[in-house]
């Protein structure tokens, strides 16, 4: 259980991707005046992108309380619309876009065990999927040991639209109450919180608080200006919403007058305010009352333009923090302290390693710079790393202004695991690699913990920091996420070889699913540099005519046994950082028909469909924005549009004639889904037809075909319900809601309860030409291999020739 929880409460791998930073004037006052406020509040909701940011923003910045987002799920069945990652990957990013979220708005993060797993329409759907029982505990062991006085729900207990949300909101009334159980997960000591409370809608109507007040609500202004930050609480939320880039939803600030309302719905009432009946000050904890008259000495005396001469009483703080008892508000304030004091006296304390990566086993250097900025006597101690057991004492004065280096060699135990996001494994993994510095300051001892990092400059950018992680000595991607043997019984697979470290050489191999072989049998690989890359080749073969399966590749070092890939995630909202998957592919043989050559494929966001059309035997150019508008589309037999590309591409919208006279010449359009949200046009077929909300979220819903003889089912495949088994996640959404009779229907399905939804499939003909909406998932389940849905999106495109 112990691990458990700090796998729990741990908010990222590789949390820090820069030194952490010396804080300007204004956030030296703020954080002063937070020294004196011992309150704290958690905010709880399903999803990365669900938390108020504004609410989060206020009591942190401007009320001085410890806050933090719990989001259970990770995100992983959202859809990306800038970049490929979808599933475990996309986890990662979302994950990642929290961090930077909260590095802004200033609360804290963490997460439960519950897989985001797509859209569900319940709550009774979402605890078919989610263990209800371990994400229940994950809540409860956050609110022991994050401890909050109160607890904030986004979502209501019923009506929350999304079922996760609803899911959410049930999950933290029974946690409110087991939290307090001393029966229940008796390892951790319990904690209640004062009230569970509903960041409810606004109130119809309402435009002041007196009109919330009449329907017995809460009223925080968190459009209240901050004069020290020159922002207001909603304005710094727009930054950190904006982090959530993945998901579009980048907003503008609100600035002025913002009512957010809460009600409560589990606890003590509250009249005024959230926080009512709640002690906030150092009286809460035995012994510490005194403190309060230190703080606000130190407080009035601030003086922006010398930071350091807070230091002394800083100083007087932290000692006298030092002869309490241990405890949860002791143990916060003494962190807080710890980086006003670095702020104070301009203490700059970087880890900087020679490279970006390391394989167990093996030593990198480090250099530990150190520079006072004030005139506070400091001197250096100690050095250690997380990592090792040993230590570097010494005493070294850090002079004015004058940058401090000690270089020193960090050894990585061969034991040492890879550094791999931990919810994606089920054994440890490496976090974060710390060095603790031990400097003092003015005779006072204090350890600073400071990450490892590796720094580049980048022309445009400019200075870059990343994690240093712990990689495998070789890493095994396969070119393709799935290959495909369309009616052949031989392939070639290539196999991309990484090397992490220099001077290694051994034997790549194949795992095989059952009636399945390859030549050769394996593969020997020599690497002299680090980084290297090289790529090798397997013939693949399958006796039988339709086979499918899991394809595994394993490297073999001087007996060591590695099957792990790498993937970068290069993006600039978030710090570049690698992950180690296992390697792995699926195969795919089926018989496939097909028509047509050519396919013009225009761009959309996170799509691998491309891909799978080029080993099917199509000649696929990728059109991306700057394309649409000189490119002939003539010379394609299908035009096909990617996911969400009448979201984004804002040629498709200028381009809507040229689109339209390319079908009517002949060709067959195929637009995939796209959201109602932030739709650019209601202009995109022939004739008119709206995208409403629908979606069937059950994968496995069974599918009528409205009209069995349309071309569309039966040239040149045929399709039949066994091509509807083992799709993923989910059967299609946005389903178009009305259209013109001109349109024809082809299929239809729906969730248990629900009635069929037709608009998922819309085909015309429009001159010569044909257009088609779709909005089932084909961007998940080609990329997954899933036969039938391969051969039905392969009639898609070849409808012209079908006709």
């Amino acid at each position: 259980m112990k691990q458990f929880i700090i796998f729990i409460l741990t908010a990222v791998f590789c949390l820090q991707a820069q030194p952490t930073e010396i804080m300007n004037a204004a956030e030296i006052k703020l954080g002063i005046k937070k020294l004196g406020v011992l309150g704290s509040v958690l905010y709880l909701a399903a999803h990365p992108d669900d938390e108020n940011t504004a609410i989060l923003a206020y009591y942190d910045k401007g009320r001085g309380y410890r806050a933090a987002y719990l989001a259970l799920t990770r995100g992983r069945g959202g859809q990306n619309l800038i970049g490929p990652e979808k599933g475990a990957l996309m986890s990662v990013l979302r994950t990642s876009e929290l961090q930077q979220a909260r590095k802004i708005d200033g609360a804290e993060q963490f997460f439960t065990r519950a897989i985001d797993f797509g859209y569900s329409k319940n709550p009774e759907e979402t605890f078919e999927f989610w263990n209800r029982d371990s994400v229940l505990k994950d809540i409860v062991t956050v609110i022991r040991t994050f401890k909050p006085d109160i607890i904030i729900d986004r979502f209501p207990v019923s009506g929350g639209g999304h079922g996760h949300h609803t899911a959410s909101a049930i999950l933290s009334v029974e946690a409110f109450k087991k939290a307090a159980d001393v029966k229940y997960l008796p390892g951790i000591p319990v904690w209640q919180p004062k009230r569970l409370l509903w960041n409810t809608w606004r109130p119809r109507g309402s435009r002041s608080p007196n009109d919330a007040s009449a329907e017995n609500l809460l009223t925080v202004d968190t459009g209240e200006y901050n004069p020290l930050l020159g922002k207001s609480y909603t304005e710094i939320a727009a930054l950190s919403r904006s982090q959530h880039k993945s998901q579009g939803f980048g907003v503008r600030a609100y600035r002025g007058a913002n009512q957010d309302y809460l009600q409560v719905i589990a606890g003590e009432e509250a009249v005024n305010d959230a926080f009512d009946g709640i002690d906030t000050s150092w009286k809460r904890v035995k012994g510490a009352a005194s403190l309060s008259g230190l703080i606000e000495s130190v407080d009035h005396a601030f003086d922006p333009e010398q930071p350091q001469a807070s230091v002394p009483g800083l100083l007087k703080i932290y000692n006298r923090l030092s002869e309490l008892q241990p405890s949860y508000w002791v143990v916060q304030k003494t962190d807080e302290i710890k980086q006003l004091i670095q702020s104070c006296a301009g203490l700059w304390l970087e880890a900087i390693a020679s490279d970006y990566g390391i394989t167990p086993g093996s030593t990198l250097p480090v250099s530990i710079a150190m520079l006072n900025r004030s005139n506070v006597p400091i001197s250096a101690k100690k050095i250690t790393f997380s990592l090792s057991n040993g230590d570097s004492a010494l005493s070294l004065n850090l002079a004015y202004n004058r940058t401090s280096e000690v270089m020193m060699q960090l050894p990585i135990p061969e034991n040492t695991p890879f550094s791999n996001p931990y919810w994606l494994e089920t054994a440890p993994v490496t976090k974060k690699i710390d060095v603790r510095i031990t400097l003092s300051i003015a005779d006072t001892p204090i350890t600073f913990k400071v990450p490892v990092l590796y720094r580049w400059s980048d022309r445009v950018l400019g200075e870059r920091y990343r994690p240093l992680q712990i990689i495998p000595p070789v890493m095994i991607n396969f070119t393709q996420p799935v290959y495909i043997f369309n009616g052949m019984r031989n392939q070639r697979i290539d196999v991309q070889l990484r090397s992490g470290k220099e001077n290694i050489s051994g034997e790549l191999a194949l795992t095989l699913p059952p009636d399945w072989q390859c030549q050769p049998h394996s593969v020997n690989f020599a690497f002299i540099d680090k980084y290297e890359e090289q790529t090798v080749s397997f013939n693949l073969s399958s006796d039988r005519e339709e086979a499918t399966g899991t394809l595994k590749a394993r490297a073999t070092i001087d007996g060591a046994v590695y099957n792990r890939g790498y993937y970068e995630f290069n993006y600039e909202h978030i710090p570049k950082i690698s992950v180690f998957p296992e390697s792995e592919a699926h195969l795919v043989k089926v018989k496939i028909s097909k028509k047509g050559e050519s396919i013009g494929y225009i761009t959309g966001s996170g799509d691998d469909i491309p891909a799978v059309l080029e080993q099917l035997g199509y000649r696929v150019s990728l059109i991306d924005e700057t394309m649409v508008d000189n490119i002939d589309l003539s010379q394609f037999d299908a035009v096909v549009t990617g996911v969400r590309a009448y979201n984004t591409n804002t040629r498709l919208v200028a381009n809507y004639e040229k689109m339209m006279q390319y079908v009517k010449a002949g060709g067959t359009l195929v637009v995939q889904y796209n959201t109602s949200g932030g739709l650019l046009t209601n202009q995109i077929g022939p004739y008119p037809f709206s995208i409403g909300r629908g979606r069937v979220t059950h994968e496995e819903a069974p599918v009528t075909f409205i009209d069995p003889e349309h071309p569309l089912l039966n040239v040149p495949n045929k399709i039949d319900a066994d091509d509807f088994l083992g799709w993923i996640q989910e059967r299609g959404l946005y389903f178009a809601s009305s259209w013109d009779n001109k349109y024809q229907t082809v299929i239809s399905c729906h969730d248990p309860g629900e009635s069929a939804l037709e608009g998922g499939l819309l085909y015309t003909r429009y001159g010569k030409g044909i257009f088609i909406y779709s909005s089932y998932v084909w961007f998940r389940e080609l990329p997954a291999g899933i036969p039938g849905a391969i051969r039905f999106f392969v009639n898609l495109i070849s409808a012209r020739q079908n006709n």
